[in-house]
């Protein structure tokens, strides 16, 4: 899953990550057969609050592992992101114009700001701590 460099932070595992969830999330908005099946739809956004949770979880590893400095407010948007998926799941239960709207700005909205913030200086810093450790074995 190649995506758009300036999403990129330069950490391999990130980066893959959020290409994988930029493409689901960009399959559930255009693929016409989960208009035509609600389980589909709930199960596809149920995959991405999963799949986001993990993706969070891994992250908040590294950012203790490496002392990260500004982690409780990272871990803080991880945990608003995933109450916001998971109160959309809830209310959306079936494929609606309405509903790809809602999910548009809501995950349009995270890639804007947290990948392209938050997560850009969680990789400079990840990058320059691993280098760090690099040159001190």
């Amino acid at each position: 899953m190649k995506i758009d460099k300036k999403y990129e932070t330069g950490v391999y595992w990130q980066d893959v990550q959020h290409g994988q969830m930029i493409d689901f999330y960009k399959q559930v908005l255009s693929r016409p057969s989960i208009a035509r099946d609600p389980a589909m739809f709930s199960y596809s956004i149920g995959f991405l609050v999963m799949y986001a949770d993990q993706h969070f979880k891994l992250e908040e590893a590294y950012m203790e592992k490496y002392n990260y400095p500004d982690t409780d407010t990272h871990t803080r948007h991880h945990r608003e992101f995933i109450r916001e998926l998971k109160a959309f799941k809830k209310k959306y239960t079936s494929y609606s114009d309405e509903a790809v709207s809602v999910l548009e700005s809501k995950v349009g909205a995270w890639i804007k700001t947290h990948i392209l913030e938050n997560d850009q200086k969680l990789g400079a810093y990840l990058i320059r701590r691993q280098k760090e450790e690099l040159l001190k074995s």
